[in-house]
C-alpha cells in the first residue's frame, strides 16, 4: 500500500481523513461501538502524519471480516488518490 504524503485532490479525490474513516466505522458499527477507538489505539493514535495509512493496515489484518473489508476499501482509496496524483503530476510536466 502506498503512503499518501500529500492531499493532491487529483480529479476531485482527496486523501482520506481520520474524520472520514471514523464516520465510515460509525456508519458500519453504529455510533456507540468501540471498534473505532480500538482500531485507532492499535494503529498508534491519531497524531502521526501516516495515521490513516496505519489504520488501513491494522484494519486489513483484523480478525473481524467486516473490519478487514473496511480496511481493504480504505487501502483502495489511499492507492487511488496516490496514483491519480501521480498521473496528474506526469500530465502537468508534458502539458
Amino acid at each position: 500500500m502506498a503512503t499518501t504524503t500529500t492531499d493532491s485532490a487529483a480529479y476531485g479525490f482527496g486523501s482520506p481523513t481520520l474524520t472520514g474513516v471514523a464516520d465510515m466505522f460509525s456508519r458500519v458499527y453504529g455510533a456507540g461501538s468501540d471498534v473505532w477507538d480500538t482500531l485507532l489505539r492499535q494503529a498508534g493514535g491519531a497524531h502521526a502524519p501516516d495515521a490513516v495509512d496505519r489504520l488501513a493496515r491494522v484494519a486489513l489484518d483484523h480478525d473481524d471480516p467486516v473490519v478487514a473489508l473496511c480496511g481493504r476499501a480504505l487501502a483502495i482509496e489511499l492507492e487511488t488518490v496516490t496514483r491519480l496524483g501521480a498521473v496528474r503530476s506526469i500530465l502537468a510536466t508534458v502539458a
